[in-house]
């Protein structure tokens, strides 16, 4: 399905995502203006977004949560290795607009029981990276595991995450953001 607007906000496409959910559409992929005149592909199910995957990974998280301390947005990022791939690399980019921010860089991933967990750093929330969260409107933001594996195959896989303008209200709130 093509957005006939580019400019659609975050949430006219919840609208439009829910709207296809309860006319039996909840399959149907929408295409996401990303980062470098690319379209993303984020497909939603019964549970919301889906996780992606191919024959090297499967998405299982691409999510953030405010700090305890406050100052603070961590992500949460796990994938899990699939047919005996063997990362020797994982890149993680936040490609939903302009400038594409790198999230995590692990040069020495290393898997437990066939998962990932990226080792991102916290982002401080005076990072212009990470001003969405201020906006009052629902998000959906696009994750880009770069993966490449042992053998020297590069894989990608763009997961969609959304971010309603509630849990935000809840996340500005922890970190004692009073609006």
């Amino acid at each position: 399905m093509h957005l006939p607007n580019p400019r659609f906000r975050g949430r006219q496409l919840l609208l439009l995502a829910a709207a296809l959910a309860l006319a039996g559409c909840a399959n149907e992929p929408l295409l996401l203006p990303i980062a470098g005149g690319q379209k993303a592909v984020v497909g939603f199910g019964k549970r919301g977004v889906v996780m992606v995957e191919n024959d090297e990974a499967k998405i299982d998280e691409a999510a953030v949560l405010p700090t305890k301390d406050g100052h603070h947005l961590a992500f949460i990022l796990i994938f899990t290795a699939k047919n005996g791939f063997v990362p020797r690399e994982v890149k993680v980019e936040d490609v939903t607009g302009n400038p594409v921010m790198v999230v995590c860089t692990d040069l020495h991933p290393s898997l437990i029981h066939g998962m990932w967990y990226g080792p991102a750093k916290p982002v401080s929330l005076k990072d212009p990276a990470v001003k969405w969260v201020f906006n009052l409107d629902d998000s959906i933001r696009v994750y880009r595991f770069i993966l490449t594996g042992a053998d020297g195959r590069v894989t990608t896989l763009d997961q969609g995450a959304i971010f309603p303008a509630r849990m935000k209200m809840a996340f500005r709130y922890v970190l004692g953001l009073k609006y």
